[in-house]
């Protein structure tokens, strides 16, 4: 199970649900790639990396991992969505490598393999999302459906282009129905699914949240994979 490398009309758009919207707004979304690491460095953030990297001495992530990315993190949100709550403790745990760049009002995640993700709220955001996770008592697993799964990229132009995705999501449309869709680049599935669970960006803020915990959707597609040594991973969703 997995995908790799692999025009609606004017009624269809009127069944679709509300959160379709994320159709246009995500596609241009950049959050999600990891900045610099160099940018607003405070005094003791050496201090903290050295002590990661002892750490990662001795508890590496298998990098293998990446490789089966879209049956890993499909596995990970189904578990989340059985037991929400449970997956609310995770994401408090994760609060710990919050690391403030000193930068006004940005902050910087640091994960295991020294992973830099720019946050917007950072603290908040987390509280936030695992208070949302309490509130849910269950949900049922996605099916994961292949019709679905969006091609990756055969060029690094085709990946950087904002409207690959869109273009690609018409052409499954001609055959199948998709509801929602976004792109993620964060290679490690543990840490992509809670950064997608957290979800703290300004422009999308909570809306790849509001997918993967959708009582309406009933279908994912996830395609993964590395184009020109840069990872992605698309996600479609249906009824």
């Amino acid at each position: 199970m997995g995908c790799k490398n692999g025009s609606e009309n004017k009624e269809e758009e009127k069944n679709e649900i509300k959160v379709s919207v994320i159709d246009t707004i995500m596609e241009d979304n950049d959050d999600d790639n990891p900045r610099d690491p160099d940018k607003g460095r405070v005094r003791n953030l050496d201090y903290y990396l050295k002590k990661e990297q002892e750490e990662l001495n001795s508890n590496k992530e298998d990098d293998r991992s990446y490789e089966n990315y879209s049956k890993l993190i499909f596995d990970i949100i189904n578990e989340i969505r059985d037991n929400p709550p449970k997956y609310a403790i995770d994401i408090e745990d994760a609060m710990e490598n919050i690391i403030e760049t000193g930068e006004l009002e940005k902050k910087k995640i640091i994960f295991k393999k020294q992973i830099k993700v720019g946050l917007n709220r950072g603290e908040p955001a987390f509280r936030d999302a695992a208070k949302i996770l309490r509130e849910i008592d269950h949900l049922y697993p996605f099916t994961f459906k292949k019709e679905l799964c969006v091609p990756i990229p055969l060029s690094q132009g085709d990946l950087m282009n904002p409207n690959y995705l869109r273009i690609q999501i018409n052409n499954i449309r001609q055959n199948t129905k998709v509801d929602a869709y976004f792109k993620e680049m964060v290679k490690s599935p543990k840490i992509s699914a809670l950064l997608m669970m957290v979800d703290d960006n300004k422009e999308n803020s909570g809306k790849k949240r509001m997918l993967l915990l959708s009582n309406e959707l009933k279908n994912i597609g996830i395609s993964s994979g590395f184009v020109n040594g840069n990872f992605v991973a698309y996600f479609a969703f249906s009824r």
